[in-house]
């Protein structure tokens, strides 16, 4: 009986989170849209397609990732036929050459991105030192260095082997986290990570403090969790 109750209280509680998620979802969209960044909704596309991967058979795995392959061509092919559209131009290419300066967003990332190497090739063992480096650096007297890239951030501020350790702490969570995917909680941080790895690229998502310090926090909270399910398992074991 108290297992019948339970099951009965879970599909009470589904319709009230069914509405909560599709309310999150329709106010995430809209942020999404008023950013009018490609790289969160890089970032967003991948971090879904990766939940929904994890959260499926195998079988099944190998026809999304087909059907998600197709797609990108499509979407692409689309872009690239319609290039002339005001809609492209401005949202997603962000580059209008009728009302557009000469200067635009594409450039200023291609010359940021340039601008980052530069300095981890002047100093690609000890960097500048933190904060020299991303939008703290709007503080620095000797003026700001925007790569628009988190990774070529860190680069700059410690040096390739900071690099190093910064890929090697985000390499062995994601591995964890993988590793423990039949959980929702880890699915969801393995897929949020994986997209906020890759709107990096484009710009320096963890030097947002409360990004970063939720994230993170999170993270610590799930593997906290996991570790003590897997201890209270392995004590019923020895029993």
């Amino acid at each position: 009986m108290a297992i019948v109750g339970e099951r009965w209280q879970r599909v009470k509680r589904q319709p009230q989170q069914l509405v909560l998620s599709v309310v999150a979802g329709f106010g995430l969209l809209m942020l999404l849209y008023g950013s009018h960044s490609r790289s969160a909704w890089l970032g967003f596309a991948v971090a879904v397609g990766v939940y929904v991967l994890l959260s499926v058979s195998r079988r099944l795995q190998l026809w999304l990732v087909c059907l998600g392959v197709v797609g990108v061509l499509v979407f692409g092919l689309g872009v690239s036929v319609n290039r002339n559209n005001s809609f492209v131009q401005n949202v997603i290419l962000h580059d209008n050459p009728e009302i557009g300066p000469e200067q635009t967003s594409n450039s200023d990332h291609l010359e940021a991105l340039r601008g980052g190497i530069a300095d981890i090739v002047d100093r690609p063992v000890t960097g500048c030192a933190p904060g020299c480096a991303g939008p703290a650096s709007f503080y620095d007297p000797d003026g700001a260095k925007l790569a628009e890239n988190y990774y070529l951030q860190v680069g700059q501020e410690v040096g390739v082997i900071g690099l190093g350790l910064f890929a090697a702490i985000v390499g062995v969570v994601a591995v964890r986290l993988y590793r423990q995917r039949l959980g929702m909680l880890s699915r969801v941080m393995l897929a949020s990570l994986v997209g906020l790895s890759i709107a990096n690229l484009l710009l320096h998502v963890w030097a947002d403090d409360t990004l970063a310090y939720v994230w993170w926090g999170v993270l610590g909270l799930v593997l906290l969790a996991r570790k003590q399910q897997s201890e209270e398992s392995q004590a019923q074991n020895q029993i």
